[in-house]
């Protein structure tokens, strides 16, 4: 190749050099050329970095934070775990929680392997069996099967054995994602200026910990859904414990962003029970009142009483509680424990400007559990199949359900065929129950929110 090459500038600066593209002079215009488009990519990065929709890691962190919507942490799965004391324990003695860290935290785990730890000490003085609240060691969306939480990891001869009857009181999350962190960033800052109700949704999720947020509204003159004439139904789902503080600024928003004389609605109200023993255990519930509102069958707990493990269902009928049903009797009840309906109504008072106070209600989202399966093979005979286990951690990491969404079999088996490309997914159903097995299920409620415990997931074919 001949000729010269033009540069412009380049005879000026080194006057008399030699521009043949095969002379040593070429190299200095290669280095030149490559400095400028290192030098506009650079630039290039920098004036992105001033752009939500295309910075990344801290530097979108602080492009959020000017709109006051700060990145989500990873949080823990909070766990309820039945301790019972061994027979040969002597009185009182103690276990040691996160809270006297650094010493170590009582630990106990499943059978696959996941740890939780005691969150505060716990000091036994009888032999009364105490649900105590566990965390997860690893972050991230951690679940166990019911009754799977029975090792004891810590060496202790005052425990006899550990158990979790009932599911988790919040499941852990991951930290979100920079993808997450802009979708929610551009709805809190574009939805306000479009009505009160688009901005009170803006407005939760910019409420560090709120995950999802659901508002539905009713503005006829009679009561749809189970809102009230000319209310709001707001329910609210976290990643982390609800705390007073996090119900505070909830309420917060909902009071400043709702319309003026706007009512609210807890999804029914007014239905009390009470509980009858038999022995120790927790016989039935007789019905108080039946209350009013309740569209879909509000949540029952059953505390205090000095036992544990005992449930029960509503039964509502034109509106109001008809009966109430115990599912699960529990044991240990020397006292006759409290019913509680609908305890996932929060209620928190607003002080206003003129030092009177104002009721604000919310709804979290009731968890509610359901069931998968599917045959799973090799595409190549002989192939391999991955450990049904890992394969069960890759569908629960990445399944999230917002408040109310159905749960969808293709949705798990796009999962599947992402970490199991070389395998056949068929025969893949979802159900409610364990026993009705269809394509898609609906929650019971549109404030309910599915979630898939590993014990409910059946790969067969998988080992």
């Amino acid at each position: 190749m001949g000729g010269t090459i033009s540069f412009p500038g380049y005879a000026t600066i080194f006057p008399g050099a030699n521009l043949n593209p095969n002379s040593p002079d070429s190299n200095l215009i290669n280095i030149f050329a490559q400095a400028k488009e290192d030098v506009l990519q650079y630039a290039q990065q920098i004036y992105n970095s001033f752009n939500p929709q295309l910075a990344v890691g801290t530097v979108l962190d602080a492009r959020c934070a000017i709109n006051g919507v700060i990145r989500q942490g990873g949080t823990y799965t909070q766990q309820p775990i039945l301790v019972t004391p061994a027979a040969t324990a002597t009185y009182p003695f103690s276990i040691y929680g996160i809270d006297q860290q650094p010493l170590t935290p009582f630990s106990v785990s499943d059978g696959s392997g996941n740890i939780y730890q005691l969150v505060g000490t716990y000091t036994f003085t009888s032999s009364t069996p105490q649900s105590l609240l566990f965390q997860a060691a690893n972050q991230g969306p951690v679940q166990s099967a019911l009754n799977t939480i029975t090792t004891i990891v810590s060496v202790s001869t005052s425990v006899g054995s550990v158990n979790n009857p009932t599911i988790y009181n919040s499941l852990g999350q991951l930290e979100e994602s920079d993808s997450a962190l802009r979708i929610r960033r551009a709805s809190s800052v574009s939805l306000p200026s479009k009505g009160y109700l688009q901005g009170l949704y803006a407005g939760l999720l910019t409420v560090p910990g709120v995950v999802y947020a659901v508002v539905y509204e009713n503005d006829s003159n009679v009561t749809t859904n189970g809102i009230p004439p000319h209310s709001i139904w707001v329910i609210i789902d976290t990643n982390t414990t609800l705390t007073d503080s996090l119900k505070q600024q909830i309420a917060e928003i909902i009071y400043v962003k709702r319309n003026a004389g706007c009512g609210q609605t807890n999804s029914g109200t007014g239905g009390t029970g009470t509980a009858n023993l038999s022995g120790t255990t927790v016989a039935s519930i007789t019905l108080g009142t039946g209350g009013s509102g309740y569209i879909y069958a509000p949540t029952v707990t059953i505390t205090g009483g000095g036992g544990s493990g005992a449930t029960a269902h509503a039964v509502v009928s034109g509106g109001s509680i008809t009966s109430f049903v115990v599912d699960t009797p529990g044991t240990g009840y020397t006292s006759v424990p409290t019913v509680n309906v609908n305890p996932n109504t929060i209620a928190v008072n607003i002080t206003q400007v003129d030092g009177s106070t104002f009721s604000i209600y919310f709804d979290v989202a009731v968890p509610q559990s359901f069931y998968f399966k599917c045959n799973i093979s090799p595409i190549v005979l002989g192939g391999i199949v991955p450990n049904a286990s890992a394969l069960k951690n890759d569908i629960i990491s990445n399944l999230n359900y917002a408040i109310g969404q159905p749960a969808d079999a293709s949705q798990i088996i796009a999962i599947l065929n992402t970490y199991a490309p070389n395998c056949y997914i068929y025969n893949a159903k979802v159900s409610t129950d364990g026993s009705t097995w269809l394509d898609i299920v609906s929650p019971t409620g549109v404030n309910y929110l599915f979630n898939l415990p590993a014990g409910n997931i059946t790969l067969t074919g998988a080992s």
